[in-house]
């Protein structure tokens, strides 16, 4: 143990005065104290047990490459220095490769003759070089969280398509019970409420809209809902992509609401309660991307809850 902290001391000291530098700037350059640095230094503290992220400074810094052990009997990281070779056109350090060791290059620095400080112009991202970094087939490759992630991914992807295709089957239920509903209730007024666009309120409290597109925009007080305190239920079916603004404000006993997967817009102040009551929890599909100024918003400022689809 005492050879290798002398040995990373040594190789410390000797990279710092051929860059002609204090232990002062170190510490600045990497961001710790400087008794902190002198203790790398002194040989009372081993880099390799330090962060990786504070290694990774020091190495910046002081032009120095990166030695990893990437063995799967090993499950944490160290660090070994290698100095680099001042030139011009400096190239990058030449390291030992095996099986259990693989050269892992992220970032490379370089100083110009008589540069005093680094500039963005000074760093070279090697990240997304396989060539030369190898840092996602080496690193998080080791432990498989790239295929891991990967897996993960493909399993989110596959939920979202899932959850789409619940909500659109919910609907199509919803729709079915409506029709249903028309076949064996009474019927307690139809109308339109959009150029393509009816509506039937059943004797049960349910408003069944269908066809396709937009409703349309109503002021305050102008739409046919308004106030209306028969309906208990609404279901949007297929095909409708907006609907408009205030067109069921203070429709105070309204306690649900399903949306197909067609909805994409619910216009200003379209769920508005003035007084207490309506929907206090509903299921927006993802395909919703605009909600309008005040759409679900109670007198109180208060919203009703959202179900995650």
């Amino acid at each position: 143990m005492a050879k290798n902290i002398g040995r990373e001391a040594l190789i410390l000291k000797k990279r710092r005065k051929e860059l002609g530098l204090t232990q002062t700037e170190i510490a600045e350059a990497i961001g710790v104290q400087l008794q902190h640095y002198q203790m790398f230094e002194y040989g009372t503290r081993k880099v390799s047990t330090s962060s990786m992220i504070l290694g990774l400074r020091l190495c910046a810094a002081l032009e120095l490459a990166i030695y990893l052990d990437t063995s799967e009997s090993v499950r944490s990281v160290t660090l070994r220095l290698f100095p680099g070779t001042p030139a011009e056109a400096p190239s990058l350090p030449s390291i030992p490769q095996d099986a259990d060791h693989v050269r892992l290059l992220m970032y490379a620095v370089r100083l110009n003759p008589g540069a005093e400080s680094l500039t963005e112009r000074d760093w070279y991202d090697y990240r997304e070089d396989r060539n030369v970094c190898g840092y996602c087939r080496c690193i998080l490759g080791k432990c498989k969280v790239t295929e891991m992630l990967a897996q993960l991914a493909q399993i989110t992807a596959e939920m979202q398509e899932y959850n789409d295709t619940v909500t659109e089957l919910t609907n199509k239920v919803d729709t079915l019970q409506t029709e249903v509903d028309d076949i064996i209730g009474g019927i307690v007024e139809i109308g339109s409420c959009g150029e393509n666009i009816h509506y039937v309120l059943y004797e049960n409290g349910k408003l069944l809209l269908h066809g396709t597109g937009e409703t349309y925009d109503y002021e305050i007080g102008q739409s046919p809902f308004w106030e209306n305190e028969d309906i208990r239920s609404l279901v949007v079916s297929d095909g409708i992509t907006k609907i408009g603004n205030s067109l069921f404000e203070r429709c105070k006993s309204m306690a649900s609401a399903s949306f197909p997967t067609s909805l994409t817009e619910i216009g200003e102040r379209a769920f508005f309660m003035y007084n207490q009551g309506g929907i206090t929890s509903l299921s927006i599909p993802p395909s919703v991307t605009t909600l309008g100024e005040k759409a679900f918003v109670h007198f109180n400022g208060t919203t009703p809850s959202r179900n995650p689809m």
